[in-house]
């Protein structure tokens, strides 16, 4: 075979078998006595060896760009390679077939043709079939059960929603029906006291003195009036969580409501009315004890809550 020298790059002409076996076979240069290997390749590398590289398998000739072999005329001929070194062995990869897929199986299914009976019916004539309105009828009850679940919820949040919207609003009206109590006992309180000690100047002094109200106070009892009143219209029908806590608000209105009388209406005699509003402090008194074991937890809760801005019902909670 005719190639240059891969190492002196010097033309020489190697003699080597006519059948060069696929793992090669080696032969010196003749210029610079390097060892050479010698290798047989297909055509289709021929576009990874440069001219002068390469040699037809054929003739041993010098192959040059052209498909076919100037020498001998061979088209697409092997040809054989001189390369320094060992050649790199090809990889060859071996496809490994799975027993198992992780993906579900395809399955077939076997195409019927109509028969020619169904195939001339008409399609008004056609009856859908079982299976079709039996799975209709499954979705249907499915989705009628769905809405109903979610009409019932509905209800119920509702239900909830309200239950507790009117329990909090029973519970302030309550502490503002307390509060009012708390604030004319206050004043009835109060305006005795002064009353009291007036008269009794007056008399020890030896002047007449006619015992009444002063217009701050009456403004003040009518305030307390104008709120009270519609507020506890407001507690007829307490619900069922507060229980009946509305005995004891009732008894606070009494007590209330003669203490407020008393100051209206004193009387002519200082001790009578001295003596009765002590009486009244002592059911003041009886009445706040009776409140705080009367109540129950649930709304001495919110009037605890409540008492924090509104300071007058601590004696009810405290």
């Amino acid at each position: 075979m005719k190639c240059t020298c891969p190492k002196c790059q010097a033309d020489i002409e190697l003699i080597v078998p006519e059948e060069t076996p696929e793992s090669g076979t080696t032969a010196p240069c003749p210029a610079c006595n390097v060892k050479l290997n010698i290798y047989r390749e297909s055509f289709g590398s021929r576009a990874l060896h440069r001219t002068g590289q390469v040699s037809c398998a054929v003739c041993g000739a010098e192959l040059g760009p052209q498909l076919h072999c100037q020498s001998c005329g061979a088209c697409f001929p092997d040809f054989l390679v001189a390369q320094l070194g060992r050649r790199k062995a090809r990889r060859q990869s071996k496809k490994v077939a799975l027993s198992f897929s992780p993906l579900p199986a395809r399955q077939t299914r076997a195409m019927a043709l109509p028969s020619l009976d169904a195939a001339l019916q008409p399609e008004s004539v056609k009856s859908p079939s079982r299976k079709g309105i039996a799975a209709g009828n499954s979705k249907a009850i499915q989705i009628a059960v769905a809405l109903l679940v979610v009409v019932a919820l509905a209800a119920g949040g509702t239900f909830y929603y309200f239950k507790m919207e009117a329990e909090k609003q029973f519970a302030k009206n309550y502490a503002l029906a307390a509060f009012c109590l708390q604030a004319g006992i206050e004043r009835a309180q109060k305006a005795s006291a002064k009353m009291s000690t007036d008269w009794k100047q007056r008399q020890d002094a030896g002047q007449g003195y006619t015992p009444r109200l002063s217009p701050e106070d009456e403004r003040g009892f009518g305030l307390v009036e104008a709120k009270l009143d519609p507020t506890m219209a407001k507690l007829t029908k307490p619900p069922e969580k507060f229980g009946d806590c509305t005995p004891a608000l009732g008894k606070l209105r009494a007590v209330y409501n003669r203490w407020h009388g008393l100051v209206q209406t004193p009387g002519n005699s200082l001790q009578a009315f001295n003596d009765n509003s002590a009486k009244i402090d002592q059911e003041y008194k009886q009445a706040i004890r009776e409140f705080k074991s009367a109540i129950p937890g649930s709304m001495r809760e919110e009037l605890t809550s409540a008492s924090v801005k509104l300071k007058l019902l601590r004696p009810l909670v405290m």
